[in-house]
């Protein structure tokens, strides 16, 4: 279920899974439920979107609808407000900018969540009749957050450790749990942390502003002086919920839910605001000591443990699922090409199965490692294998979660000294257990980028640290990934699988191009494969060091489909048949050569499977199919099935 809410890209607040998952509460006690692919899909979607389809299935009324639309509004236009400010905000404050945004991405995530269950949220359901008088549970539900939000910034800025940071970050969560209008929010939030006052800030890590000699006093003054008593009281505030311990607000507010009836996406999106907040506050004053990381681990080990995706039988975690292995490796052998990739790929899995056995036998594992180095060019399926991998590992139970984070030089090294190590460690918090994925990672080893050894050696401690929880690929060009390899002993002890990536042949590119057209629902003209053919085998021909591949082939399907585009739209009303074919001079940028060679062939020789003997490619027939000039046998024949030759 996690993986509903991952996508945070097109959903600045809110992902459109957890929208759709409160919507569909109230008809919680009819038959129209939305499924997991449903709500996977919700994800890339905007929110105008989601709520004309939720109306479309009679999920959602007009009314509910409006105000959903007409509260969004509000909060996303707020929070652009405290965006488009943080730069400023940081540069006053000496708060990590990335924090700070991570932060109120959170909180105004949070209470735009509890105006969608103001608005979605049955009255008869959402108060509960005690002994001691009428509860308001989303009223709880929201206070239960306030004390986790508290507790946590009272955790990471203990009372000894007043200062500037610490006012401020105090000042973020305070104004957007305290405050109703969320134009109100917006304007708390900055406060006074303008550049002009800036100076006058920084006397606050010096011990205070200065009392000799006459002075103004005004807001900021009044403001400076009285931030340590704030501190002090505010300490006073959340003391007592930090030692009840955080993760038990977590599980109240998980119970709540389930009184509510409310779907499980919507407590899975409460632990990943919780987890937000968490390493926003952790990381704002660009430090991370060794108890805030113990603190961090032990209580987001306690919040996922409460969260259904992980309330999963023990034996089967042990074993993996046999029939998830069988659909995975399917999707493997689908792949185009790359034959002694899948090779390597199924030892492995066979290997990982094996181990698993010795496991659940009482037998000690044999020890290895799983961490491999990925080489070959651009577009040779690297990254597509990498997530096939991580779900065999999660079938057979090797990893929890089976999930695959990507990323770079620039997701893994900070500009500043100190700071790598921090960006390091919280995009491997992001990969535990499942895969880290690092591309072009050769370029952390550049000699004269000392932040990049920094980010390895910080990798090397954590594989080492968490070897039962994290599996990393590291990825890019043969020659660069063998020096980057052979750079450091640690990662020439850690590395031993080594898969190479081939570049695909001119067949191979023509098949992907014609999945490529299978997928948008497209057709080739036989003309246009004819010459698709020609032009990858010249590509081929002429290709330089690091070949294009895959990348190549998708980028000569957008030019063909937006040649099409073009041509098309001279026309009134194109019929179905020229909407979804593909013709020849959609592909126009080829060398006259090619041009040639396609005027004068015909078809292509290649042997006929029925009866042996050669056969031409005719262009009367299906453009996937061939006729044989001996038998007359019609045989479908999709890029490379049969070989081409010419």
């Amino acid at each position: 279920m996690k993986n509903l809410i991952q996508d945070f890209s097109n959903h600045p607040l809110i992902p459109g899974s957890v929208l759709m998952s409160l919507s569909e509460y109230p008809m919680a006690s009819q038959e129209k439920r939305i499924g997991k692919e449903e709500l996977s899909t919700a994800n890339q979607m905007g929110t105008l979107e989601i709520l004309e389809w939720l109306r479309g299935k009679d999920i959602l009324q007009e009314d509910a609808s409006m105000r959903l639309q007409q509260v969004e509004d509000r909060f996303l236009k707020a929070f652009r407000t405290v965006e488009q400010k943080i730069p400023e905000i940081a540069q006053v404050t000496q708060a990590e900018e990335i924090s700070i945004k991570q932060l109120a991405r959170a909180l105004f995530g949070c209470r735009l969540l509890w105006e969608y269950m103001e608005v979605l949220t049955p009255p008869e359901r959402s108060y509960e009749k005690t002994s001691e008088g009428t509860r308001d549970l989303l009223q709880d539900l929201s206070n239960l957050f306030r004390k986790i939000v508290g507790g946590a910034w009272g955790v990471f800025f203990p009372r000894e450790e007043f200062g500037l940071v610490a006012d401020a970050s105090a000042q973020f969560w305070t104004a957007c749990l305290f405050n109703n209008r969320p134009e109100d929010m917006a304007k708390a939030f900055q406060g006074y942390f303008f550049t002009p006052y800036r100076d006058r800030f920084m006397a606050m890590d010096r011990g205070g502003a200065r009392k000799n000699g006459v002075r103004l006093q005004d807001a900021i003054s009044e403001h400076i002086e009285g931030a340590q008593e704030r501190f002090i009281t505010l300490h006073d505030a959340v003391s007592e919920n930090i030692k009840l311990g955080l993760d038990t607000f977590f599980l109240d507010a998980a119970e709540i839910l389930k009184k509510l009836e409310l779907p499980p996406t919507i407590l899975l999106f409460l632990a990943h605001l919780t987890e937000e907040v968490c390493y926003a506050f952790s990381h704002i004053d660009g430090s991370l000591s060794s108890n805030e990381h113990r603190f961090i681990s032990y209580l987001l080990q306690q919040i996922r443990a409460a969260c259904p995706d992980n309330e999963t039988n023990q034996d089967q975690g042990q074993r993996g699922s046999v029939e998830d292995l069988k659909a995975v490796l399917c999707e493997l052998d689908d792949l185009i090409g790359i034959h002694v990739v899948k090779e390597k790929v199924r030892q492995t899995a066979n290997f990982a199965k094996i181990q698993q056995m010795r496991l659940t036998r009482g037998l000690k594992p044999i020890p290895t490692s799983y961490h491999a180095v990925f080489t070959g060019n651009p577009g040779t399926g690297k990254t597509t294998v990498a997530r096939l991998m991580a779900r065999i590992y999660k079938a057979l139970g090797v990893l929890k979660k089976g999930h695959l984070v990507e990323c770079d030089r620039s997701s893994l090294v900070a500009e500043y000294v100190g700071q790598t190590a921090i960006k390091t460690n919280r995009v491997i918090d992001d990969a535990m257990d499942g895969i880290l994925f690092i591309d072009e990672a050769y370029t952390l080893a550049k000699q004269d980028q000392d932040f990049g050894r920094e980010a390895i050696d910080t990798l090397l401690k954590r594989m080492e640290d968490d070897r039962d929880r994290l599996i990393v690929i590291v990825a890019g060009y043969p020659q660069e990934m063998e020096d980057f390899v052979q750079s450091n002993p640690g990662l020439h002890s850690r590395f031993t699988r080594f898969v190479a990536f081939p570049d695909y042949d001119p067949t191979e590119l023509c098949r992907i191009f014609s999945l490529l057209c299978r997928n948008n629902e497209l057709r080739l003209s036989s003309d246009l494969k004819i010459r698709l053919l020609h032009y990858f085998h010249l590509l081929h021909a002429e290709k330089e060091e690091h070949f294009g591949n895959a990348r190549l082939v998708r980028n000569c399907f957008e030019e063909v489909v937006n040649a099409q585009a073009n041509r098309l739209a001279l026309l009134d009303v194109p019929e179905q048949n020229e909407l979804v074919t593909l013709l020849s001079d959609d592909l126009d940028k080829v060398p006259e050569s090619i041009q040639e060679m396609c005027d004068t062939v015909k078809g292509y020789q290649v042997a006929c499977p029925s009866c042996g003997e050669t056969y031409r490619w005719t262009s009367e027939l299906n453009i996937m199919d061939a006729e044989c000039t001996e038998c007359g046998t019609i045989y479908n024949c999709e890029f490379g099935e049969p070989a081409y030759s010419r």
